[in-house]
């Protein structure tokens, strides 16, 4: 974490990014909507080594709620050597729409919405390397982005359209993905401690919300309107 300033001791260069907004700039020039705040204390900057030795990330945000300002992921790879089969491999899950998996190939950058696109690493095989930039925004997790309310619930194919672009997805991703969500916890966690309870903690939060009487039958829209998904029963 650059944050530390031990390590900026040790990687001037990289305290130098944190100091530096040249990027912030240059994001808000396309994109202004996003508000994004200046100075060191609106990013985060941390380096990461993975071992190789099959270590993973689940499914999640980067951004899950309040009190996290952060609006939009920068990962950069430092990976020369990497091939195919090493694995390490960002997976990105707009909601409701076909994933997409990002090489961590040397120079590569990768630009997301934190609190709108579900993602995962997959296990790498070989050393991997990156840093990740947070960007933070005065305008992110406002009352419209972390609520949901009754009337997100509509099967009009807009309003699922306005959910799928809104943080509110946040709300459901883990009752629409339930299965994804937990193949990755047991891919990445099975040998960390807690992991039982973090399962079980999954399981209880999708089981709630799948018995509510009116968010029930909408999560299973949005589950059947996921790419590759079974019928349902009534459909088949």
């Amino acid at each position: 974490d650059m944050h530390d300033e031990s390590m900026q001791h040790v990687l001037p260069e990289f305290a130098d990014l944190l100091f530096d907004d040249s990027l912030v700039h240059s994001v808000m020039a396309s994109f202004p909507e996003l508000q994004l705040e200046v100075g060191p204390r609106a990013k985060t900057l941390k380096l990461q080594y993975n071992a190789g030795s099959g270590g993973c990330f689940p499914w999640h945000y980067d951004n899950a709620g309040r009190p996290s300002k952060r609006a939009l992921t920068c990962v950069v790879y430092l990976n020369p050597d990497w091939e195919e089969g090493h694995g390490g491999e960002l997976v990105l899950c707009p909601f409701l729409k076909p994933q997409v998996v990002v090489a961590p190939l040397m120079n590569r950058a990768a630009f997301f919405r934190s609190d709108l696109v579900l993602h995962r690493v997959l296990p790498a095989t070989k050393e991997r390397v990156c840093f990740t930039i947070w960007l933070d925004s005065s305008v992110i997790n406002r009352d419209e982005d972390c609520d949901l309310t009754a009337r997100h619930l509509s099967s009009e194919p807009e309003a699922v359209d306005r959910l799928r672009c809104s943080p509110v997805q946040r709300s459901v991703s883990r009752a629409v993905y339930a299965e994804e969500y937990e193949a990755s916890l047991r891919e990445c966690m099975a040998q960390a401690a807690g992991c039982e309870e973090m399962l079980q903690a999954h399981a209880a939060h999708v089981q709630q919300q799948s018995s509510h009487k009116q968010l029930g039958p909408f999560l299973a829209l949005l589950r059947a309107l996921r790419p590759g998904a079974a019928p349902t029963a009534e459909e088949s």
